[in-house]
């Protein structure tokens, strides 16, 4: 009932706390007894439930509101990558702000502008959590939003995707399931079989949900 893997820089530091309790040449025994006496060390590298994560391009007029809404969400077990994506704006000011007020957030970035579908792959590389979900940086969740989808992945319909209906500015109510993968939930899983195609700036989401109904099957409610 004690699991601890070596996937992430974080799982190094949890394994020299461990072996400061026990001998390197402790039983298996002897381990999981020092883990339920210290049950602080596996928090160090407990995986989350949930990764979102936000690509954000010259963004510093939105990317306060949209930080701000995920970091509002009653559901709180979820790490929050945000990738700064060469922007030549002030939106790195904003992401080293918010990761310097709420430790779930890490920060990524690339020298050069990648656009969105390159810059999705590398945070996607790095995601830990079971789904995710992406978060554009001139969108922002609704209160309960993160709740409510990781409820309904966890359901026994057991989804490998759910994309929800969103607002556009003005409060109308769409059900674009072709091009804006914002907001859609992901299973981490999915992603070790589909990406995002490389180099591409525009639709990619549209050219991500042909692969998706090629290989799940998809249903509309």
């Amino acid at each position: 009932h004690a699991r601890m893997s070596l996937d992430y820089p974080d799982d190094i530091n949890a394994l020299r706390l461990l072996f400061r309790l026990v001998p390197p040449t402790a039983t298996g025994p002897e381990i999981v007894q020092a883990l339920e006496k210290y049950p602080e060390i596996l928090e160090l590298n407990r995986l989350p439930k949930l990764t979102v994560y936000t690509c954000a391009y010259n963004a510093d007029a939105t990317i306060g509101r949209t930080i701000k809404s995920v970091l509002e969400q009653d559901f709180t077990d979820f790490e929050y990558i945000i990738l700064d994506d060469g922007s030549t704006d002030k939106t790195a000011h904003g992401i080293i702000q918010a990761a310097q007020s709420d430790k779930r957030v890490k920060i990524m970035a690339n020298e050069a502008n990648l656009g969105i579908s390159s810059s999705c792959n590398r945070v996607l590389d790095a995601a830990r959590g079971t789904h995710t979900i992406r978060v554009d940086a001139d969108d922002h969740l609704l209160p309960g939003a993160l709740s409510d989808l990781v409820r309904l992945m966890d359901s026994k319909e057991s989804p490998a995707a759910i994309y929800p209906a969103y607002l556009e500015v003005g409060g109308n109510a769409c059900m674009n399931s072709d091009h804006h993968i914002g907001g859609a939930m992901i299973r981490l899983s999915v992603w070790k079989e589909l990406r995002f195609c490389d180099g591409l700036r525009y639709l990619e989401g549209k050219e991500f949900f042909r692969q998706l109904k090629d290989r799940f099957h998809w249903m509309e409610y």
